[in-house]
């Protein structure tokens, strides 16, 4: 509990997730009218745990808006480390898909009641491979050409961009291929993003949603200048 909200920990019910899925559910004690309808889903980044993004829920709790905080197990930071020491491989199309039906679930679940969230509209702020997931939710599509600037980005040896390496794997498995649209999404807000091969700086994007991208320096798989940037570049909005 922080001072004027609270917090509390669900387990939903997930057919692709065995044993559950893990949510922090916090609560704003008083609700100011600027935030009435609205509410955030918060989706931790590869690696990322939602202990990690503490500061930024209890800060927006604190603004009077709900926030729902994810947990992602298999991208987590217990998986990544299992990758680290060599225990388990990375699978990252299969990371993407199981985060998409995790951020429907929560979703469904606010719109069932059985989140205890009020509100109408959502925000969804991701962390890299979270924000690469709020993105397709919007219903945007990769544009033209993704497996050809894929074969130039990986014959371009050193590969400096770690993010490339990820983007042609889900390329390759067809992962990128996006959801409907779900229509109660307010606004994306996306920190550290990536997809510069998915949604290239020479083609617009039309997005109905204001979008905030967020960049910084220490990420050892989306460089700032090659990466961040030029996503921003493409997605502006």
């Amino acid at each position: 509990t922080a001072s004027g909200s609270t917090m509390s920990t669900l387990r939903l019910p997930a057919a692709h997730r065995p044993g559950g899925l893990r949510v922090q559910r916090l609560m704003p004690t008083k609700r100011p009218e600027t935030s009435d309808g609205v509410w955030v889903l918060l989706m931790p980044g590869l690696g990322g745990d939602p202990e990690h993004f503490h500061w930024l829920a209890r800060a927006l709790v604190e603004q009077g808006w709900p926030v729902a905080v994810l947990e992602h197990p298999g991208s987590d930071a217990a998986a990544v480390q299992a990758l680290l020491e060599g225990r388990q491989p990375f699978r990252g199309a299969e990371a993407l898909r199981q985060r998409l039906q995790d951020m429907n679930v929560v979703i469904r679940s606010q719109r069932s009641g059985a989140l205890a969230i009020p509100g109408q509209r959502v925000v969804l702020i991701g962390h890299s491979l979270g924000a690469l997931t709020a993105l397709l939710a919007t219903g945007i599509s990769p544009a033209d050409g993704l497996s050809d600037r894929c074969s130039d980005a990986l014959g371009d040896l050193p590969l400096t961009n770690l993010s490339l390496l990820l983007q042609c794997e889900l390329a390759a498995a067809g992962v990128l291929k996006p959801p409907p649209p779900i229509p109660s999404v307010q606004a994306i807000v996306g920190l550290n993003s990536f997809g510069s091969l998915i949604w290239p700086s020479s083609r617009a994007i039309s997005m109905r949603q204001p979008l905030l991208l967020i960049g910084g320096t220490l990420d050892l798989i989306t460089p700032p200048l090659n990466e961040q940037l030029d996503l921003l570049d493409a997605l502006g909005s």
